[in-house]
């Protein structure tokens, strides 16, 4: 079997053989040289890795609607993108970016989709940033739990911690 390398150094395998691999867009492969050349195997998550999770994260409490999270989504883009751009266009600081949004999204003229938590957010000056905070919020509104590389981050609810060393290592 052949494939062919393009001038941006990628292949397309045959989708018989990332089946036989067990292997979607986006999963990872791992090249091992061999006294043959490479082998080819699929990158898989232990376990053990996993482990720290079990129980961690919410469970949805209704169906997952992904119109709702979407419009959700949009709202909290919203709140963000204004929030950085007071910031970086219009040099205000932080705790007056947060007021200023505040006072709109209370105003009666807009509110957030996110509700009071999305208020309540915009209220916190400890840990980590608004972005983060309102993305948790946007997961854990829709039932899902959030995975982070970030420790400020991982100290929300329905948040975990990825990276470091697995368990007993």
């Amino acid at each position: 079997m052949l494939v062919t390398i393009t001038s941006k150094r990628q292949v397309t395998f045959p989708a018989a053989v990332l089946a036989a691999l067990g292997v979607n867009a986006g999963d990872r492969l791992e090249l091992h040289p061999s006294p043959n050349g490479y082998l080819l195997r699929a990158k898989w998550v232990g376990r053990s890795r996993l482990a720290p999770l079990k129980g961690k994260l919410p469970k949805p409490g209704t169906a997952f609607n992904i119109d709702t999270f979407r419009e959700q989504a949009a709202s909290n883009m919203v709140i963000g993108e204004a929030y950085v751009a007071m910031q970086h266009h219009y040099r205000v600081g932080k705790a007056d970016a947060k007021a200023g949004l505040r006072s709109v999204l209370t105003s009666g003229l807009v509110a957030p989709l996110g509700g009071d938590a999305v208020l309540d957010a915009l209220d916190t000056n400890r840990g980590c940033g608004l972005l983060d905070r309102l993305i948790a919020l946007q997961y854990s509104g829709g039932g899902l739990g959030t995975l982070t590389p970030d420790r400020k981050m991982a100290g929300l609810p329905g948040v975990m911690r990825l990276g470091g060393k697995p368990p007993g290592r």
